[in-house]
Formats: C-alpha cells, sequence, structure tokens
C-alpha cells in the first residue's frame, strides 16, 4: 500500500545527515585551503631557491663546493621560512633582514665565501663544514665589498 504519510522520525534523520554532511565538507574544505597553502609556500620557497641557485651561478664555482654552498643556501631559506629569528655565528637576525640580505646572493658573493672559507680552513679546523658555510654565505652578502675595498688598499 503506498501513502502520503511521511514520519518526523526519517525527516529528522534526513536533516541531521544533511547537517553533518555541511560541517565535514567545511572541515573539508578548510583543510584543502590549509593545504594549499602550505603547497603555495613550499613551492614559493623553491621558486625562491631555485632563483638564487640561478642568480649564483653554482656551475662557475669549485666543484668540490657546488652541493655544499646549494645545501646551506636552502638552509638559509629554510630557517627564514620556520623562526622569526636566525642564529648566524653568535648573533640573532631578524628573518626579514636575513631574507632581504640573502635575496642580494649571486656568483660574486658565493665566489668571495668559496674564497674566505677556504683562507679559513687553512688557519682553523672547522668541526661543521656546511654551518660554517652557511655563516660565509651570509656574512659574505654584507662584507664583500668592504673586504674587496680594504685589500685594494692594502696592496695600493
Amino acid at each position: 500500500e503506498i501513502t502520503t504519510e511521511i514520519s518526523n522520525q526519517s525527516i529528522s534523520q534526513s536533516i541531521d545527515r544533511d547537517e553533518n554532511t555541511k560541517r565535514n565538507m567545511k572541515k573539508d574544505t578548510k583543510k584543502e585551503r590549509h593545504i594549499d597553502r602550505q603547497t603555495t609556500q613550499k613551492k614559493k620557497t623553491n621558486l625562491d631557491y631555485e632563483t638564487i641557485i640561478k642568480r649564483c651561478e653554482l656551475y662557475a664555482i669549485d666543484e668540490k663546493y657546488r652541493d655544499a654552498v646549494a645545501h646551506a643556501i636552502k638552509l638559509l631559506l629554510l630557517d627564514i621560512e620556520k623562526s622569526k629569528w636566525i642564529k648566524i655565528g653568535d648573533n640573532y637576525i631578524s628573518a626579514e633582514t636575513v631574507k632581504k640580505d640573502v635575496n642580494k646572493l649571486n656568483f660574486f658573493t658565493v665566489e668571495h665565501t668559496v674564497n674566505k672559507f677556504k683562507e679559513a680552513s687553512k688557519a682553523i679546523r672547522i668541526r661543521n663544514p656546511i654551518a660554517y658555510l652557511k655563516v660565509c654565505i651570509y656574512n659574505s652578502i654584507n662584507e664583500m665589498t668592504v673586504d674587496i675595498d680594504s685589500r685594494l688598499r692594502y696592496e695600493g
């Protein structure tokens, strides 16, 4: 027998199911937005890394140092991404300042870094070469011009 009666129980279950579905969809949408944001940040970091590596022309530096320099640059970028303050040597520098400075990296800075690293390794035993190289890279960004000028003045 077919009737047109509708029970309140079946309507109530249907409404509850619809509300649960809406809540789950909202949660899924929030998760998707969070994942999209993370993916965008990772792409941005990778893009910055790739751009910096290209600008540094690592293929032109001493072959023994290429991978180490690339790794040290990547570590600097990861530090920028995860912290507000980054320890460089004995100093803490704001991530924003480090980010601005790292964007100045180029072939000449990296070449200067490798030369400084080689000089230092003759004078002292470097226990953690990658960490030391990372500090050298950062310091070279701002020291290079002054260092070259100083040498030229000394050599006359």
